[in-house]
């Protein structure tokens, strides 16, 4: 079945921008557009036209968005609008309850779905499918459930949406940006010509530069709004302090930690000839703190001392009996709890620090998953950041990895890292045999 056949005027008249975004169209392809731009107009119309037009039986091609809810409200809206004409001729049929789209000539379906219950999706195939605001999808939702669901019938995916740090979108965005098989199509507010230019004058008079940067320019390093490092972090990269350093295992390493059952964050640093570097981060859930100390004595540092937040004196791990200080003291490792400070002190310790050292371009760019997303460590502390009121930090999943950098800011204010700490005299360096010459050693055997 084709458009022609069925005589059809959907009066959809595409924007200059969505001319050339179609011609760069593959199997796999993302989609990065400022907000307004018409991104889902854009979805909606290349999912119609390949249930209109695919030539397997009974095709079946689906709608991704955050939430059932915003779905239903943005493109739902619009399908039942582009889809008038053959709705009046009996050609399509719209199921308000599961939010389906059946095309009666070829029994093609459209599909709305959400993020919300990714394990409720698995099992059908697909011929194509949008993840409309990739960047607020969990991980699971491509690899382990939309991917498979592509192999029978060679579907085709849409990844789109707009910047939120360097997580999941981005990822797409680089591979699309590097794979001649993907395709790749990318414009800010200054290239689609959408949004008027006084428009753009009035928003940029009532919105916080970053927020412009990130939702308009399409900056995925755009300091998010009230991060409590974001304008560091650019300057640290516009000055390129992040470099291609390559680590020598020789220097001493100092760690500072942020420690959490729901979430456990460690940076790594180096003082080499009074530069400091940060070359390591690691991050995990739901483990306990030998855990972390297994991570420290899988990698080839020396390390000169680990630096615990002020409860690692008291708080307890998994036997509850033991302080995280205990536990790592007697693991051989030399421990300081670093002393409490206002947050805000300590925010400028993390501050300092980030304006005052460099940063690898491995670590910059390295993913690690939170609350089963992945993020890039720059991204995730970025995201660490105040609440609506701007009077305390956000407990969400990014202030432990926050959290643990200031511990590292503050660690060296307190001049921890000065020379001080005598690494030729520690028992790292004499670790028993069975931990010294073993990289996959586990503390839980």
């Amino acid at each position: 079945m084709t458009n022609e056949t069925l005589n059809l005027d959907f009066k959809y008249k595409p924007r200059d921008w969505q001319k050339v975004a179609q011609k760069n169209l593959k199997r796999f392809s993302a989609i990065l557009l400022h907000r307004r731009a018409g991104k889902t107009v854009f979805n909606v119309m290349n999912s119609i036209a390949h249930a209109l037009n695919c030539k397997h039986k009974n095709p079946v091609c689906a709608y991704i968005g955050p939430t059932r809810d915003q779905t239903k409200k943005t493109a739902w809206a619009y399908y039942k609008d582009i889809l008038t004409p053959l709705t009046r001729a009996g050609y399509v049929i719209f199921n308000e309850s599961d939010l389906s789209i059946r095309f009666t000539p070829n029994n093609a379906y459209i599909y709305l779905l959400s993020y919300e219950n990714p394990d409720s999706i698995r099992g059908m195939y697909l011929d194509h499918v949008v993840l409309d605001e990739y960047q607020l999808a969990p991980l699971e939702m491509y690899d382990t459930i939309i991917r498979p669901m592509l192999i029978d019938r060679l579907g085709s995916v849409i990844f789109s949406g707009t910047p939120k740090g360097r997580n999941q979108l981005y990822q797409m965005c680089e591979r699309a940006k590097s794979d001649p098989d993907w395709g790749y199509f990318s414009a800010n507010w200054n290239e689609t010509d959408v949004i008027p230019d006084s428009e753009k004058i009035e928003i940029r008079k009532a919105s916080l530069a970053e927020a412009v940067e990130q939702e308009y320019m399409l900056s995925f390093d755009a300091a998010v709004r009230g991060s409590f490092f974001g304008t560091h972090l650019a300057k640290m990269q516009a000055e390129d302090r992040i470099e291609d350093i390559n680590i020598d295992p020789s220097f001493p390493v100092v760690t500072a930690w942020d420690i959490g059952f729901d979430g456990t964050c460690i940076w790594f640093l180096q003082n080499i000839k009074g530069k400091r570097v940060i070359i390591d981060c690691e991050y995990y859930e739901d483990e306990d703190i030998a855990y972390g100390a297994g991570l420290l004595l899988q990698k080839p540092y020396v390390y000169s001392l680990l630096l615990l937040p002020h409860d690692g004196h008291d708080r307890h791990v998994a036997d509850k009996t033991s302080t995280a200080k205990g536990v790592l003291t007697d693991m051989g490792f030399k421990v300081k709890v670093i002393k409490r400070v206002p947050l805000k002190v300590a925010i400028h310790a993390g501050r300092d620090l980030l304006d005052n050292c460099s940063m690898t371009k491995k670590l910059s760019d390295k993913i690690i998953k939170v609350q089963n997303s992945p993020i890039t460590v720059l991204g995730a502390l970025h995201l660490y950041s105040t609440t609506d009121k701007g009077d305390t930090e956000k407990h969400d999943a990014f202030s432990h990895i926050g959290s643990a950098f200031r511990n590292l800011g503050v660690g060296i204010k307190e001049r921890f890292l000065e020379g001080k700490v005598d690494t030729r005299n520690n028992v790292l360096h004499d670790r028993p045999k069975v931990v010294r010459g073993i990289n996959n050693w586990n503390p839980f055997k």
